[in-house]
């Protein structure tokens, strides 16, 4: 597969996955779709995409300029193990709970780019989110550290993003009911993948050290 599909596709499936489980963001789409019309929550959910994409090509060059600091992505790989670790216990956790998820509202948004965008920005999920699959990402190999890279990454989550928020455009009332009816299952299926990411990634740190590792990576940079 051409490099740049690869790191397009990685960043869209991941992107993709991480938007089906019902969250504030995508939760308000359907609401909005319901109550406003398909185009009110398409022009909601560019604002909330766009701000996701700022984020993460934000963070992204924040790590760039760490090339070098090894001590700090040593950092980052205990931090992203220990937010799989949290999402895997997450998702058993809610597999045994019964919470029912309703996108009924009484109110309309007027300005609704700007509120997706506003919402999306201040979620404090994405950074340790993206960050964590990026460093995965590129420990594999997959997503190098250089400009082209990331705008191409970057455009794979934007496609994932959209993605997400057209299932729930789209799919409204019908898949919060089948979610509802499912949670227990799903949220064992999203654990066990957790849980294998997590597995997978501990045993790439402890073969090499990120000293090692992220030399070469940083040396195709350009």
């Amino acid at each position: 597969m051409n490099p740049y599909l690869k790191i397009i596709f990685w960043g869209l499936l991941i992107s993709f996955l991480g938007s089906l489980p019902p969250g504030h963001l995508t939760v308000a789409a359907t609401y909005i779709t319901a109550r406003q019309g398909t185009n009110a929550g398409i022009i909601y959910s560019l604002g909330a995409m766009l701000a996701e994409v700022f984020v993460v090509r934000l963070a992204l060059s924040a790590m760039n300029r760490m090339a070098g600091k090894y001590k700090f992505f040593f950092i980052l790989e205990i931090i992203t193990i220990l937010l799989l670790t949290a999402m895997t216990i997450a998702c058993f956790y809610f597999a045994t709970q019964v919470n029912t998820i309703t996108a009924t509202k009484q109110y309309n948004i007027t300005n609704l780019f700007s509120t997706g965008f506003f919402i999306s920005v201040i979620n404090p999920i994405h950074f340790p989110f993206w960050i964590g699959w990026s460093v995965v990402l590129m420990d594999r190999n997959v997503l190098l550290p250089n400009t082209k890279n990331y705008n191409w990454y970057v455009t794979g989550i934007g496609i994932g993003s959209m993605l997400g928020f057209a299932v729930f455009i789209y799919g409204g009332e019908f898949l919060l009911n089948t979610f509802n009816e499912n949670q227990d299952v799903l949220f064992i299926l999203f654990g066990v993948a957790l849980s294998i990411a997590t597995c997978l990634h501990i045993r790439k740190m402890l073969q090499t050290p990120a000293s090692v590792r992220y030399t070469t990576i940083f040396k195709q940079r350009n």
